[in-house]
């Protein structure tokens, strides 16, 4: 093999959710997408390609307006070229092929208005491969996007001809690039010799004139990681990094755009749906699989669908905007970072649904109520609306609620998920891990760090919060319990009972509306207890439920009855677990946004409460995660054969 001249393609990823703090977007500017033009301005030989979502050019445009005359300083000599993309940064087989194109296009049209670039390449997030979108690209004119070397062995790419532009078959000449995993791992991670002499040491089979050698990854792996900032600036890692590509004699660095044009096709391949191999870790294969793990994104993506077929057709830019907004994809998977856990990033999802729908049906409803079904549902659930709140009951699942919409301040207030088993958190049993302490006194001796070593653990005493639920933390779901059953037993998930059949499964449904109140009657009958439960929605922001129970068997039952709700509310007064007899009014108040919940029973109930933490990892390391306020109420009750017991009880929503 002959150690021909090297092509040596960049391209940095710049993305912030639309639902990022803004501290966060300027903390992000100020550490890594700022600092990194500044060394590139002053390597006028170095060629990259950059990809900017649109919520941060947006950011960008409102915040740093001169950064953007940066960047179209640095288009405008054709050291660098922009990628476009979804603007808000979606999945883009995991949304209707009509909202990618939409996405596509309209970031498209900001790159040309703000940069005057006419973009011909696209990023696609997460680099999630679906061959089923290259007709939108065509129809765009996108050429091109970049994948990683995974994908092309999947598509039977050998080794040794990984580094090339290869043609996707059936796709009217579109193009992929295949970024390599050993440079994401040394870049910016390793020292700059390192990825050098990788790079050197490479040979190529065949024609030297379509070598390609690819590295495309985060740019906030370029100084916002954690203690990234010292290491690629303070310490001189870009720098020292760009002056040796430029003393090379053998490596060119270009753009994805020139390579194009300069270097001949490797050849035509057909790709598997696919991402980069630690996607495909984490979503155990395909990134559908997120929405099996995670009930609560997969309910998430339905509800998306859902709100964008109600919008398909209509001419309200706003409500389209906001529907793209809520397709971001952060939310709705996990990885190394937060993301589905991150509960602000869920709420931003369900905050621009809400308004996407206000938008187009009006705030003012009045009252509503009907039957539904999401996309690839089997199942119809219930949507009970007014002018204030809007509810959603799955009749299939223990007759539970498992959205309340507040309409005027846009807020799912049940916006909770279940704590569940996650690979990493074996570290809290056998090994501490690298704390980010240690990883701060190697990059201050100058020592490169790994990839991943900053994601050690980030606070003590995680363990006992290491519990499990057995079921989705819905809200109306009722239980039967042991006479022995602890408040304990509740936080552990211990609680759940067979005693008389439980009151899990599927419910019998009516729902009707009678003077501008909505009804939704459930039953159910498990051979010994009949059970009746019904919502019942007027007017304003209230809710009203009614319970009973029927002993139908022909002996005495003693069970603990409890009626438990999942709020996606941060009360400081029930940030640790309480137990509290013979109430008939509890109250909550949401420290931040605000909203003020009242719950008022007809008969006195006990309350056991605790604050639901998931563990989970993020920037910070692994630690714990505020979801949600979880209350059980509940009364002891015995039952002789063929008695009842009714109760009623109430909810006040306001802010």
């Amino acid at each position: 093999m002959r150690k021909d001249k090297i092509n040596f393609l960049m391209g940095l990823h710049c993305h912030q959710p639309v639902d990022n703090f803004e501290n966060v977007f300027r903390d992000a500017y100020k550490k890594s997408y700022e600092p990194f033009l500044s060394v590139l301005e002053r390597h006028p030989r170095i060629k990259l390609s950059l990809h900017y979502s649109g919520s941060l050019l947006d950011w960008i445009a409102e915040e740093e307006p001169t950064f953007l005359k940066r960047i179209k300083v640095l288009v405008g000599r054709r050291q660098v070229e922009i990628l476009a993309g979804g603007y808000f940064e979606p999945i883009l087989s995991m949304v209707p092929a009509r909202d990618a194109k939409g996405q596509i296009g309209m970031l498209m049209r900001s790159i040309k208005e703000r940069l005057g670039f006419d973009a011909s390449g696209v990023w696609l997030a997460e680099r999630v491969w679906d061959p089923a979108i290259c007709p939108i690209f065509r129809e765009l004119g996108i050429r091109y996007t970049i994948l990683d070397d995974f994908h092309l062995k999947q598509a039977g790419v050998k080794d040794t001809e990984i580094f090339g532009r290869y043609v996707v078959k059936n796709s009217d000449n579109f193009s992929v690039f295949a970024s390599i995993k050993k440079l994401r791992y040394t870049m910016p991670f390793r020292n700059p010799e390192i990825t050098l002499n990788f790079l050197n040491g490479l040979s190529f089979p065949g024609d030297s004139g379509s070598n390609c050698v690819t590295f495309a990854d985060d740019c906030e792996k370029f100084g916002f990681w954690p203690h990234t900032h010292s290491w690629v600036y303070k310490k001189g890692w870009l720098e020292k990094f760009f002056t040796m590509l430029e003393k090379s004699d053998r490596i060119r660095t270009m753009t994805f755009g020139e390579a194009l044009e300069e270097c001949k096709s490797s050849g035509k391949i057909e790709i598997p749906r696919s991402s980069y191999s630690e996607m495909v870790g984490w979503s155990g294969g395909d990134f559908n699989n997120f929405f099996k793990k995670y009930p609560e994104s997969d309910l998430m993506r339905k509800r998306m669908l859902h709100v964008s077929r109600k919008l398909h057709g209509s001419a309200d830019e706003n409500a389209k905007k906001e529907l793209y907004k809520s397709q971001s994809n952060c939310a709705y998977w996990h990885g190394v970072f937060g993301g589905f856990y991150m509960r602000f990033l869920r709420q931003g999802i369900y905050r621009h649904m809400i308004q996407a729908e206000n938008a187009v049906s009006g705030r003012h409803t009045g009252n509503t109520i009907e039957k539904i079904r999401f996309e690839d549902n089997a199942n119809e659930v219930i949507r009970a609306q007014n002018d204030f709140l809007t509810l959603y009951v799955d009749p299939n699942y223990a007759g539970s609620i498992f959205e309340i919409d507040y309409k005027p301040f846009p807020y799912n207030l049940l916006n909770t998920v279940s704590r569940r088993y996650e690979p990493y958190h074996e570290k809290l049993k056998f090994r501490r891990g690298i704390s980010v302490d240690e990883v701060k006194k190697k990059v201050d001796r100058n020592e490169s760090v790994d990839l991943y070593e900053v994601l050690g653990i980030s606070e003590p005493n995680l363990k006992k919060f290491l519990n499990y639920d057995s079921y989705k933390k819905s809200s109306f779901i009722c239980h039967l319990m042991g006479l022995k059953t602890s408040l304990s037993d509740f936080i552990s998930s211990r609680h759940r009972s067979a005693q008389c059949g439980g009151l899990f499964g599927a419910y019998d449904c009516v729902v009707n509306n009678e003077k501008e109140r909505s009804y939704v009657k459930l039953q159910k009958e498990n051979g010994e207890l009949r059970f009746k439960k019904c919502l019942i929605l007027e007017r304003g922001p209230d809710i009203l439920m009614k319970f009973i129970l029927e002993n139908i068997s022909t002996r005495r039952l003693k069970f603990i009855f409890g009626i438990e709700f999942n709020w996606s509310l941060e009360d400081t007064c029930f940030l640790r677990n309480r137990r509290a007899r013979r109430l008939k009014k509890v109250e909550l108040k949401d420290k931040i946004s605000g909203f003020n919940i009242e719950h008022t029973f007809s008969l006195p109930v006990s309350i056991w409460s605790f604050p639901i933490y998931t563990l989970n990892e993020s920037e910070r390391g692994l630690g714990k995660t505020f979801q949600g306020i979880s209350l059980l109420f509940n009364r002891t009750l015995v039952l002789e054969p063929k008695a009842k017991f009714s109760m009623e009880a109430g909810i006040r929503i306001s802010r």
